[in-house]
């Protein structure tokens, strides 16, 4: 969906995103503020700056843009989306906003490949995907492709990063991301924001993500005044960095 003229780019808080793909629903929620705005609320909230930060289902780069402007070294960002419609976008307004982390077009998966789901243009899921078929089960149009598959070990050993935080909103692939990396997560992670995907009627994925919410809280302290049930903020085991961190949030937050 291509359209021309000055509605094509969209301007939030300061940062410009490319509208000239996206049909008027999705629009719409840009103009708004309302496009992904609880993940960036919680983010802008609670996220530290100072150390780097991966973004498994970087979409179109919304949340990748708000978080790389303040981070202290912006270079240590990761956006991974295994969507190449997603990525093309996303690369578009990374330009646009001189923003300077890194897109990778592969999927949050355990496997080489894997068979991810790509909506066809004219729905307004064209930035989305899965690596299941939970669209195409609804019924949207569009088709799989079989994209590379990447994990939090492999981009640890690619970038070097001792310590990260993690943003996922992968459609589903947060309950793999847990299950297989526990340990890794809990070791290299200092803070955590996961968007949690299933049906409300679904009784065997909501018993699933209870287990995987059980199982961070083994590991980690969690923020229960800023989580919800669809989202939840984790924080590793405090640094000195981290406290001071916390109580800069704290004071600014009383202060407002």
């Amino acid at each position: 969906m291509n359209t021309s003229g000055a509605s094509a780019v969209i301007e939030w808080d300061g940062l410009n995103f490319d509208a000239s793909e996206l049909n008027e629903v999705v629009r719409s929620r840009l103009r708004r503020k309302r496009y992904e705005s609880g993940t960036i609320d919680k983010l802008l909230a609670t996220c530290p700056t100072d150390i780097p930060f991966i973004n498994f289902g970087g979409g179109i780069g919304v949340v990748d843009c708000f978080q790389n402007r303040r981070m202290d070294h912006p270079n240590q960002h990761v956006s991974v989306e295994g969507n190449p419609n997603g990525c093309r976008i996303n690369a578009t307004n990374r330009k646009i906003n001189d923003a300077k982390y890194t897109i990778i077009n592969k999927a949050l998966a355990y496997t080489a490949k894997v068979r991810f789901f790509i909506p066809d243009h004219t729905t307004q899921l064209i930035m989305d995907g899965a690596a299941d078929s939970r669209f195409a089960d609804k019924g949207t149009k569009g088709e799989f492709i079989e994209v590379p598959g990447t994990t939090l070990s492999d981009l640890i050993e690619e970038f070097g990063f001792e310590k990260c935080a993690i943003c996922i909103d992968a459609e589903g692939a947060e309950f793999g991301f847990i299950e297989n990396e526990i340990k890794l997560i809990s070791k290299r992670c200092s803070w955590l924001l996961i968007e949690w995907h299933y049906e409300d009627d679904d009784v065997e994925m909501m018993e699933r993500t209870d287990k995987c919410k059980r199982l961070l809280k083994s590991h980690f302290g969690f923020d229960a005044q800023n989580s919800s049930s669809r989202f939840s903020i984790f924080y590793g085991r405090p640094t000195f960095k981290y406290r001071l961190f916390d109580l800069r949030r704290k004071i600014r937050a009383w202060l407002s």
